[in-house]
């Protein structure tokens, strides 16, 4: 009777060293592929923002079509003493991005809200957060605390002006302080309720659509020094408040340099633009095309490109 001879040889298995160096090279795959997942991620974000500001250009174009006007930016509460009755006054202290929900097929938020009582009211306080008024390199659609909307974007109201003053972010034509190509629609003779949401029309701008800021994304972030106090005095209700409400929550100027701190105090003539993409904003130019601008642009083209009709020539970064 014949034995098969034994197989003495050994099965081995990895060892120490080997494992090391498997994890090693996979650490090293890991470290080169994230962050081209990451800027990946980042471009397709960005890509949406840039969809969003396009959704707003078709929209304004098509509420000039319709009324032969922009949409204002802000609508001012009744006065006291107007003839107008307060139940026949519309859009009290409301922002532009509630006009333009009808041309961003939204008509269902619109008619929403109760347009015949001042935002403030109660009664405005729980509409539904829109997308497309979101970012989404920043966040998804949320709230402020108070319930009611936040949004990611603003109407630019101008910048400095040719005398060294600045442009207040929603002021109507008969002040000397606009030159932003979203106004305030003026009131009518003895403070009555205006006829057209909007007052400018495309033909005023005169320094060309294709020159001119119309929507920017806006600054919501806070920024501090070494020892933790912050470098301006913009609150975070301020900057990141309802944003369909009027004033600096759904409108901005150019004063200060996007992406920073103010140069000077928050309010109506110093609110700026600001976005979570590296190095810069995008832009909605009022011929509705998107921009990414430099947050080195040069400070003059800046306010240059804010103005309707400051006259110069401008050439785009």
């Amino acid at each position: 009777m014949r034995y098969a001879p034994r197989d003495h040889r050994r099965n081995h298995g990895f060892t120490l060293v080997e494992l090391l160096v498997v994890i090693a090279i996979i650490g090293v795959l890991v470290a080169l592929l994230l962050p081209a997942v990451q800027a990946a991620r980042e471009a397709a974000r960005r890509s949406q923002c840039v969809n969003n500001l396009k959704q707003f250009g078709l929209a304004i174009h098509n509420f000039h079509d319709t009324y032969n006007v922009i949409p204002a930016n802000a609508f001012q509460a009744r006065p006291s003493n107007s003839p107008t009755p307060a139940a026949e006054w519309r859009y009290a202290n409301f922002s532009g991005w509630v006009i333009l929900m009808p041309y961003l097929e939204q008509q269902a938020v619109h008619d929403s809200f109760n347009i015949f009582v001042d935002y403030g009211n109660s009664a405005n306080v729980s509409q539904e957060t829109i997308a497309a008024y979101f970012c989404p390199s920043r966040r998804a659609p949320e709230r402020e605390p108070g319930g009611r909307p936040r949004g990611d974007y603003a109407f630019c109201g101008g910048g400095e002006m040719r005398d060294g003053t600045r442009s207040h972010i929603h002021a109507d034509l008969s002040s000397t302080h606009s030159n932003g190509m979203f106004v305030m629609p003026r009131l009518e003779p003895g403070n009555r309720i205006w006829n057209k949401p909007g007052q400018l029309t495309f033909a005023q701008v005169t320094d060309g659509l294709s020159n001119t800021f119309a929507v920017g994304e806006k600054r919501v972030e806070q920024f501090f020094d070494a020892n933790g106090d912050p470098l301006d005095n913009a609150a975070l209700g301020n900057m990141d408040g309802p944003h369909y409400r009027w004033g600096w929550y759904s409108s901005r100027n150019t004063t200060s340099p996007m992406n920073g701190p103010l140069v000077g105090s928050w309010d109506n003539y110093d609110a700026n633009f600001g976005s979570k993409h590296p190095g810069g904003c995008n832009f909605l130019f009022g011929d509705g095309a998107v921009r990414f601008i430099p947050e080195t642009v040069n400070f003059e083209v800046y306010n240059l490109l804010a103005a309707r009709n400051d006259g110069k020539p401008v050439t785009l970064p």
